[in-house]
């Protein structure tokens, strides 16, 4: 199964949809899969199954080929079909060469520090995210970087400076906004449950875990 905020990343990686309203017209195509409005889009039981995945990439075809006035034109549903997987942007290892961290957050180690903390994770999106549009459930950037405040990840105190001339980057609210610019949803400054789990990858990979841990090389699912 694949939840509904799965599906909404889908969508964007897939370039499917470039803004909430392009993305809620798509939801409205598929009002026989996708109750409108979206509501517990984590919640896997209010998601798709493969069959319903599949039929949801379909009917998103025969929207996008209404939209462009196409419905009567031979060949038009197979060209709409392949134009949407050539302007995609879905093969990992293309990704990865554009951002080294994606392999990150699709890691198998990692996703099993993800699936072991499922819960206590969906709980704090769900409680501090906003409704966009009454129908996306999304993480204010703002508020992500509160949560590292008051869960203790993002402090005032600096850790002392390196020795030897080694120049390294400073833990703080500047840089890691830097570090998850390019993570988010339609709006750069929210983020999707997926992005979230993106941004908590890009976190870990610059935090500064003291000298005598990082001598032991931690491997990123140690860090998360």
């Amino acid at each position: 199964m694949i939840s509904i905020q799965g599906f909404i990343h889908f969508m964007k990686v897939m370039k499917l949809a470039g803004s909430y309203n392009e993305a809620l017209r798509i939801f409205e195509s598929l009002h026989e899969l996708v109750r409108l409005p979206i509501q517990d889009s984590l919640n896997v039981k209010n998601g798709l199954n493969y069959a319903m995945f599949l039929e949801s990439i379909i009917r998103t075809a025969y929207h996008k080929m209404e939209e462009n006035g196409e419905t009567e034109v031979d060949g038009a549903y197979k060209n709409v079909l392949e134009q949407m997987f050539n302007d995609g942007n879905i093969e990992l290892k293309k990704r990865m060469m554009e951002d080294r961290l994606i392999s990150e957050l699709y890691s198998h180690d990692n996703c099993k520090v993800f699936y072991e903390h499922a819960t206590l994770l969906a709980a704090v999106f769900t409680n501090r995210s906003v409704d966009q549009l009454e129908n996306f459930m999304e993480l204010p950037k703002e508020t992500f970087m509160q949560i590292l405040i008051e869960s203790g990840i993002l402090t005032d105190k600096q850790p002392d400076e390196p020795q030897g001339g080694e120049i390294k980057r400073k833990f703080n609210a500047e840089n890691i906004m830097a570090t998850i610019n390019n993570s988010g949803s339609f709006d750069q400054n929210f983020l999707s449950y997926v992005d979230f789990l993106d941004c908590l990858v890009r976190v870990a990979y610059i935090y500064p875990f003291p000298d005598s841990d990082k001598g032991q090389a931690i491997s990123m699912d140690q860090k998360l």
